[in-house]
């Protein structure tokens, strides 16, 4: 699946590229921002979550690469709770609103695309 989301992210920014003439013209209009492959973001959902398929959905219009985790598959959710119990922001005892996102190793509860975009 991994391999399907790269090969239509590099898809679509190719065919971005071709229809819109390339890099011509000095102007910042055409400036595609690019994230780098080496930055790190793992999505912690679940498949039935509408603001984590949302999520993901944006940042997939974005170009952003992540690594998507069902906390209901294997050990990713307690891999999910060791991260968000060790973030700033975590009350001992409270729960937490999905996803949540860890961005080059910032660990955050329900993000916006412009924050994880922060963070890369």
């Amino acid at each position: 699946m991994e391999i399907t989301k790269r090969f239509w992210t590099i898809f679509f920014l190719i065919a971005l590229i071709v229809l819109t003439g390339g890099c011509a013209g000095d102007s910042d209009d055409n400036e595609v921002e690019v994230y780098s492959a080496s930055s790190s973001v793992i999505v912690y959902g679940r498949d039935t979550c509408s603001l984590t398929t949302s999520l993901k959905s944006q940042l997939d219009a974005e170009g952003i690469d992540y690594t998507y985790k069902n906390i209901d598959e294997s050990d990713a959710y307690s891999e999910m709770w060791e991260k968000v119990q060790a973030a700033s922001w975590y009350t001992a005892g409270s729960s937490v609103g999905l996803p949540i996102v860890d961005a080059n190793g910032t660990v955050l509860e329900r993000p916006s695309v412009d924050d994880i975009k922060a963070l890369l």
